[in-house]
């Protein structure tokens, strides 16, 4: 799992969202969702299940914090995910992906 160490060190955001950082340990508990892969074989997309949770959808793929994950995706904080919705896990791998900052308004 990626973690953040050091002294007071903020972690950056975009580090932790690089796909090469991401790997899928399995479905689980709150994260049965599917991961879609690029041609290289990295998470590229997750499909959202029925009863996922961000945090726990992080956890499966080693995501520091799952809430960056909705933020990524255009997500307020308290805006649930909805089984069925396509979450971008690599932006470079989406043709056409916008990212759109949910605070920006």
């Amino acid at each position: 799992m990626i973690s953040i160490t050091g002294q007071g060190k903020v972690p950056d955001t975009a580090q932790l969202l690089r796909p090469e950082n991401l790997t899928d340990m399995g479905a689980r508990e709150f994260a049965n969702g599917d991961v879609g892969y690029n041609d290289d074989g990295r998470a590229a997309t997750y499909t959202v299940a029925p009863g996922d949770s961000l945090g726990a959808i992080g956890d499966r793929l080693c995501l520091y914090n799952g809430l960056l994950l909705a933020t990524l995706n255009g997500h307020k904080g308290y805006q649930v995910i909805q089984p069925g919705e396509l979450l971008v896990l690599d932006p470079a791998a989406v043709p056409g992906f916008e990212f759109v900052n949910p605070d920006a308004g």
